[in-house]
């Protein structure tokens, strides 16, 4: 590389490529080594977390509408939206919704809690939106979306959320 600089331009001197974007572009905050923000990366990493799971997907639709709920009645409802999208489309069960109940109250309402959009208490079995990012708001709308769409494309009906415009 020799130490003639002449005719290489510093970082500044020349235009951004796509490998120069950073977090700050976005979002004002300083990207790391790698050119991204922590903080953003923390947030879109529990982002697609929360929502890769379609149970999780189905509290968030439901938090966002009613903030807080109970797990009982999320458990009702979450179940409710899991048979209308089944092919069947049966009534659902009493063990149905308890299988619904636990797989909340032990494995996704925790895992949710785990990420700064959900509150869950345990005891009191209440679990509650924390709040809508910037992030969160648009992909959790494109995502219910969707999902009206695929449930609409299959039998007319809209689908989870449905009485949301």
């Amino acid at each position: 590389m020799g130490g003639d600089d002449a005719g290489e331009s510093d970082r500044g001197d020349r235009e951004p490529d796509s490998d120069d974007w950073t977090a700050e572009s976005e979002t004002g905050v300083s990207g790391g080594e790698d050119g991204h923000s922590p903080q953003v990366s923390d947030e879109v990493d529990a982002l697609f977390d929360a929502l890769a799971d379609e149970h999780r997907r189905l509290v968030l639709y439901y938090l966002r509408d009613r903030e807080s709920a109970d797990l009982d009645e999320l458990a009702t409802v979450v179940s409710g939206w899991l048979q209308a999208r089944a092919p069947d489309h049966d009534m659902v069960t009493p063990d149905d919704r308890e299988g619904v109940r636990t797989a909340l109250h032990h494995v996704q309402l925790p895992r949710l809690a785990d990420t700064s959009f959900v509150s869950y208490d345990r005891e009191a079995q209440v679990a509650t939106l924390t709040g809508t990012t910037d992030l969160l708001a648009p992909i959790l709308d494109q995502s219910l979306a969707d999902d009206r769409r695929a449930v609409g494309s299959v039998d007319g009906r809209r689908g989870p959320g449905g009485d949301r415009s």
